[in-house]
Formats: structure tokens, sequence, C-alpha cells
């Protein structure tokens, strides 16, 4: 069966955001559209407001969005990946869930009395609720788990065989196995 394909490599930027909504975008604007696959192997990326429409994008598509995770899924690729459709995963992907970064939030600049300016928080609080939002809809793991990555600022580090069992991915890629 022919599908639409993005490849979400390397470090992610604002280009890379951009590229994948627009393909999201016009297979919706096709009557008969075919599943989008969005293969991914990443070590992380920027959080930025392109990053945010392609999350709206893939939350918002009436057409399947099917995420394949090989090797790395680090950081907002993560995110990314939850809120497909369809998540499947290699066995030994290493997956790293984090809090977003206020550096990678394009924080520009800080008041005079060195705290952060209202908007720029705002937006830094508002980027910490959409990506724990993702996670906490849509894998099963434990609230305090949870708890602990966006709010004491954790890392969650696991691989493919425990992303399966938690529900980060809904199964290992179809005719792959894990090793025992």
């Amino acid at each position: 069966m022919e599908t639409n394909e993005i490849v979400l490599s390397d470090f992610l930027g604002p280009r890379d955001y951009k590229k994948a909504r627009e393909k999201i975008e016009q297979a919706q604007q096709k009557k008969d559209a075919l599943p989008i696959q969005i293969h991914i192997n990443c070590v992380g990326g920027i959080m930025c407001s392109e990053f945010f429409l392609l999350l709206d994008a893939i939350q918002q598509s009436n057409v399947t969005i099917i995420a394949i995770a090989k090797e790395y899924l680090h950081s907002v690729a993560a995110i990314l990946f939850c809120a497909c459709h369809e998540r499947f995963i290699f066995p030994g992907t290493h997956v790293l869930i984090h809090p977003p970064l206020i550096n990678e939030l394009r924080v520009t600049s800080l008041s005079k009395d060195g705290k952060l300016p209202k908007a720029e928080f705002e937006q830094a609080i508002n980027a910490l609720r959409r990506c724990r939002e993702v996670i906490e809809t849509r894998a099963n793991l434990d609230p305090e788990d949870v708890a602990l990555v966006f709010e004491a600022g954790n890392d969650m580090v696991f691989l493919a065989e425990v992303a399966v069992n938690a529900g980060i991915a809904d199964s290992f890629y179809p005719g792959t196995t894990p090793k025992k």
C-alpha cells in the first residue's frame, strides 16, 4: 500500500517542522488521502512555534498518521511520536522524555531584575503543559512518574521494550521482535 512519507532525523528545527506540517496539510486536501508515515530517528530539536504548529497538525489531522521510530526517539521527537494516531517502534530504540528547557523555548531576554518577562514565562508554562498533556493522554505511564519529569525536571530514559509496555508505542514495528 502506498503512503505519504515524512522523515524526521538528526536534530530538528523550524524548517523540519514546517516541511512536515505542510505535507500533512497537503494530504488533508486530498479526497482519498493515504496514511502518512513519519519515520523518526532523532536526538531532539528546538522547541519553537513551528513545533507546536506541527503538533497541532498531527493531533487535528483527519488523515491517519503512523509514526515509526528507529534508533533514537529523544526530546521533541518523543512528544511528536506520542501525538501520532498509530505508533510503532523498532526493538532497541532509545527513548528520552524530558520537560521543555527554557533555552529551547526561545526565551530571548530577562528583565533588569533578572526575571523572565511575563509573556515569555507564559510561553514556557504553556509549552510544558502541552508536552505533558500529550504524554499523559497517549501513554500508560504512572501519573507520579510523569509528574517527576514535568514538575521536578527529571529525564525519563528507556528502551523500546519499556516504551511498548508503558504505552508510549502501540507495538513493535511489524516483523521485528526484541532480543531476549
